[in-house]
């Protein structure tokens, strides 16, 4: 099992994957590697949802910047509360609000 500070990294690399290569057409996509197997971005989530570390900025600024139009409550709440159990909630409600939406033919 991965210590904690493996778990964060992992978090770190769940919302670059999330920027750079999630798609809501395959929004349980294993793709981050952790504990030598590969996991989803809600499976690491679940991972750190007890950490109340601080987020690194570089980490705040990415997932920040994913919550557009229809999201700004999750902005609100990130701000309000930089850590990685927040995080990973808004993470969470982002993702599950991007994979209800029509996709465009």
């Amino acid at each position: 099992m991965a210590e904690k500070l493996g778990y964060l990294n992992a978090f770190d690399d769940a919302v670059l994957y999330f920027q750079r290569n999630w798609s809501p057409s395959l929004p349980d996509q294993k793709a981050i590697l952790v504990d030598q197997e590969l996991r989803s971005i809600p499976e690491v989530c679940a991972l750190v949802e007890s950490f109340d570390d601080w987020l690194p900025r570089d980490v705040y600024d990415t997932l920040f910047h994913q919550m557009h139009f229809g999201s700004e409550d999750l902005g609100q709440e990130l701000g309000k509360s930089r850590t990685y159990a927040t995080a990973a909630r808004c993470l969470l409600k982002l993702i599950e609000r991007r994979a209800r939406r029509p996709q465009s033919p």
